[in-house]
């Protein structure tokens, strides 16, 4: 739980001591809240409220670009959101991008298409 979270910042806001903190999302039907587990159900952009007891609280803004690759702990996560922030992957329609699916050939072009129309510097010419 790193800088940014719901969680850091509301127990950064009321110290040390043990309160029961509530989450509350914006769109319940992007991230949805169960037990404090903070769920990816769909891309899009909400915000997160977490208030403790005392009435303190702390929000953050949370995007949801794939509902199958989580933010941190694996070892595609951060190369599949910069891809994605980059314009070089889109995932799948459904709002997955299928981290453990086989990359076809079909795949690569289109991810080194995409890098060369992003990347490609000043002065090369794109072979099209």
């Amino acid at each position: 739980r790193g800088r940014g979270s719901p969680v850091y910042n509301a127990m950064h806001l009321v110290g040390e001591v043990h309160t029961k903190i509530t989450f509350v999302s914006s769109d319940p039907s992007i991230v949805s809240n169960e037990g404090n587990l903070l769920t990816g159900r769909k891309p899009g952009t909400v915000t997160m409220t977490a208030t403790a007891e005392n009435g303190v609280s702390a929000s953050c803004e949370i995007k949801v670009l794939f509902t199958d690759v989580p933010e941190t702990g694996k070892y595609y996560s951060d190369p599949v959101y910069w891809a994605a922030e980059n314009g070089i992957t889109k995932g799948y329609s459904d709002g997955t991008f299928r981290p453990d699916e086989t990359c076809l050939r079909e795949h690569v072009v289109t991810f080194l298409y995409r890098y060369n129309a992003v990347f490609l510097p000043e002065g090369y010419v794109s072979v099209q």
